[in-house]
């Protein structure tokens, strides 16, 4: 049961039960009811607007099934009684299964879960779209609301079958499979979960040593297959490109054999442990490089480097680690934050001391499943391991147990008191956070460019962790290394359930290139005016640059070109302009202000990233040489024949004229409404309470 985000009302949730053909086929197996069974069920909720089937439209359809149904009554009265009672026990199923969609929203799972039991109480047979209801939420409860594995593994055992039999009922259904597979991948999960309880470490292989610079490695680990591989390749490569005295240092742990063959075919120095448990696989990953006596910087793939790192690290601490807070001095450890944004897990620097194996060691003994410290009697399920890792260590922090510092600030005490017989004091692990203007998350490098309140040209390393859309950002903002236009444009369009691409009319529907030998693309370009936009619409000066962006589109579309999306928005009408220190900076509010900065990159580029590039691409080599042919619509009088438009030659065209003008000329010579399937609804719903940083605040 999906109810995550969605465009336009498209499908997610399984609201229907059997439909009235259904009824229809099944009517003769009923008795007729008496008085009382005939009633709505007891305590069953009202139908709300939409929801169900109304009553009028209840007993239409019971008609329709006494005419469709072979009489097996003796009058034609008892014949419509049997089937108004059934059409009535199809409105109370649809009401309890709307009560129990919007338990499941509210996270409450369990009373959800009775309702659907209601629901196919109700029902005259098994209905598969109430099944896969009701197994959906007894597999969220029991990953959420369990002790333990030990309470979980029935009720996900119990979950599948419903599943399964569901999936009998009806074959091949999407939200059905796609329940049944999470279900099993959970199971599978436990089994893992359960044989590594008590592993500390991953075996490593000890020629890693001899791969080492300065005793040091720079570890990543990728699963996935080819896919989720081409991130660790790009990391690779980045630091071939700008750090190449440190390539040969860097290895990757492979989680399955096809993600080991590609990256070994790429050239990367890797090694296999076939595992699905992603959740602690890092951190027995750094046990087991750190008992080989080797420091370990730890990355996640999406991180790129720009430069040599060593360098700003201050080599006085057991760990050294990023943050994600962007105002650190002021933040870092502070409760009133979420745990998460103290430290970064995906960039970790730890030195070959008996401190760090220790911590490490203990944090994987009290989290060895999301089940939060399952052997102490935890039962909180999380599988962020950034957010248990940090509340882990807030939590040393308070008893005395850990010292923390970040720049020249302290948090902590560096020595634990005497215990036991021995009586004598001890050292603390230490836990160095850096500062993101230096070693920066994707806040910081993507949108707030705060290294350069350092001075510096670019900040060593940079981590695309805050966007959603992973690729976007860095290929915007040139951090692909290993593009490759032609297989790029040669890819199949990618269809998300919740951001669908955007269907053209058949005809419109064809790829962009213009010559398949010569892998010839057409492009797009446009500058975001506003002004007269502004006038002519009179709206808002956001409004007016995302009017041109969505009229720009649509003109790319009719003419058959790709557009390349501008970086000249307006940024300093963001709110976090001044607030964040943005005009310190920035060079100009425009300098490279893409609509990311105001909206959601993934809903936008998954919808619509099969029809444009990212403006990132106008500085790459590839586009500057089509550039040099490129030509420029004036007026949009000059174009009065819309297939000579079409098949006009350059690579790159760059309109001059009021791109809502040109658009509103091209829909006049095309006339078939291409826009209402580019945009078939004025809103797009975001959630925006995943941005929440203070607890009561945004």
């Amino acid at each position: 049961m999906d109810h995550g985000h969605h465009i336009c009302g498209l499908p997610g949730l399984e609201k229907s039960t059997t439909t009235w053909p259904q009824a229809a086929a099944h009517r003769w197996r009923f008795e007729v009811p008496g008085e009382e069974s005939q009633r709505r069920p007891q305590g069953a909720p009202a139908g709300g607007r939409g929801e169900g089937l109304r009553r009028g439209e209840a007993v239409g359809a019971a008609r329709h099934v006494a005419w469709l149904a072979t009489p097996v009554l003796d009058s034609d009265v008892e014949v419509a009684a049997a089937n108004a009672a059934l059409a009535e026990r199809h409105l109370a199923a649809s009401r309890w299964n709307a009560q129990g969609i919007e338990l499941d929203r509210q996270h409450r799972w369990e009373e959800a879960a009775d309702v659907f039991r209601r629901a196919m109480q109700v029902l005259p047979e098994f209905d598969a779209r109430t099944a896969n209801n009701l197994g959906t939420v007894i597999y969220k409860n029991a990953t959420y609301r369990s002790s333990g594995w030990d309470q979980a593994m029935p009720l996900y055992q119990a979950a599948q079958e419903l599943f399964e039999r569901a999936l009998k009922k009806l074959p091949g259904n999407p939200a059905i499979l796609k329940s049944l597979k999470e279900v099993k991948r959970l199971q599978l999960l436990v089994q893992e979960w359960r044989r590594d309880a008590h592993r500390l470490d991953l075996p490593v292989p000890t020629w890693l040593k001899s791969a080492a610079v300065n005793e040091t490695l720079i570890c990543t680990w990728s699963g996935g297959g080819r896919r989720f591989a081409q991130m660790a390749i790009n990391l690779y490569t980045s630091i071939k490109v700008n750090v190449p005295h440190l390539a040969k240092a860097f290895a990757v742990l492979a989680l399955d054999t096809e993600t080991e063959e590609v990256l070994r075919w790429h050239g990367l120095t890797t090694w296999l442990y076939e595992t699905v448990d992603i959740f602690m696989a890092r951190w027995r990953c750094l046990a087991g490089l750190l008992n080989l006596g080797l420091n370990v910087l730890l990355t996640d793939t999406d991180v790129v480097f720009l430069s040599d790192p060593f360098p700003h690290f201050w080599m006085d601490a057991d760990m050294e680690v990023m943050t994600d807070h962007l105002f650190p001095e002021r933040d870092l450890w502070d409760p009133r934050w979420r745990d998460e944004e103290h430290v970064n897990t995906g960039f970790m620097f730890a030195r070959a001391s008996h401190r760090s194996l220790q911590l490490v060691h203990d944090f994987i003994r009290a989290h060895h499943s999301p089940w939060d410290a399952q052997t102490l009697g935890g039962g909180i399920f999380d599988l962020f391991d950034q957010r248990i890792f940090s509340s882990f260590l807030r939590r040393r922090l308070e008893s005395g147990e850990c010292v923390s510092h970040m720049e020249n600030l302290t948090y902590g005490s560096r020595w634990r008191s005497p215990s036991g017989q021995s009586g004598e004091w001890s050292e603390n692990p230490s836990i160095r956070v850096l500062h993101p203007d230096v070693i920066a998350h994707g806040g910081s490098f993507f949108w707030l460019r705060s290294w350069r309140r350092r001075h510096l040209e670019a900040p060593p390393v940079a981590h695309a962790n805050f966007g959603r859309n992973k690729q976007y950002f860095l290929r915007d903002r040139g951090l692909w290394f290993i593009e490759n236009l032609t297989e790029r444009f040669r890819e199949p369009v990618q269809y998300d359930e919740y951001y669908p691409p955007a269907l053209l009319p058949e005809e419109q529907d064809e790829t962009i290139r213009v010559d398949d030998e010569n892998d010839t693309w057409r492009f797009l370009l446009y500058e975001p005016r506003g002004t007269s936009t502004c006038s002519t619409w009179n709206l808002d000066p956001l409004a007016c640059q995302f009017l041109d962006l969505a009229a720009a589109l649509e003109v790319a579309v009719l003419l058959k070109r790709r557009l390349v999306l501008p970086d000249a928005f307006d940024c300093s009408l963001l709110p976090m302009w001044d607030a964040y220190g943005m005009s310190s900076t920035f060079q100009t509010p425009h300098e490279g202000c893409t609509f990311d900065y105001f909206a959601d990159a993934e809903g936008f580029t998954k919808r619509f990233g099969h029809l444009l590039v990212e403006a990132g691409l106008k500085k790459s080599p590839d586009f500057l040489r089509l550039q040099k042919a490129s030509a420029h619509l004036g007026r949009a009088s000059d174009c009065q024949d819309l297939p000579l438009a079409r098949a006009f030659g350059p690579a790159v065209l760059e309109v001059l004229d009021n791109v809502v003008t040109l658009r509103d000329h091209l829909r006049q010579l095309d006339g078939r409404g291409l826009d209402r399937h580019l945009f078939p609804c004025r809103w797009v719903e975001m959630d925006t309470e995943s941005y929440a940083r203070r607890a009561g605040g945004w």
